[in-house]
């Protein structure tokens, strides 16, 4: 992993500009989502299959997404239990 770390901020459930994000960064970057993610605002189905997608290509191009939670994220994704990965 690179010393590249990059902010990100408002994607409000858009997961795919963060993947577009990902293919113009140095492989091996860290990005660190800084709030309005927008997690809990689709089903649970969908939430899964899009985090899937985002996570495939992190992984792909070795990049780290730390996220904070904002305002525009549901609060009871968020409580009580630490996201690392959203696959099996």
């Amino acid at each position: 992993m690179n010393n590249s770390i990059y902010a990100l901020g408002d994607v409000h459930g858009e997961w795919g500009v963060i993947e577009d994000f990902v293919d113009q960064i140095p492989y091996g970057s860290t990005i660190i989502q800084v709030g309005d993610f927008g997690l809990g605002f689709r089903s649970y189905e969908e939430t899964r299959r899009q985090l899937t997608y985002l996570d495939i290509d992190l992984e792909d191009n070795d990049c780290r997404l730390l996220v904070i939670r904002g305002n525009h994220d549901y609060p009871a994704y968020w409580e009580g239990e630490v996201i690392r990965r959203i696959h099996d």
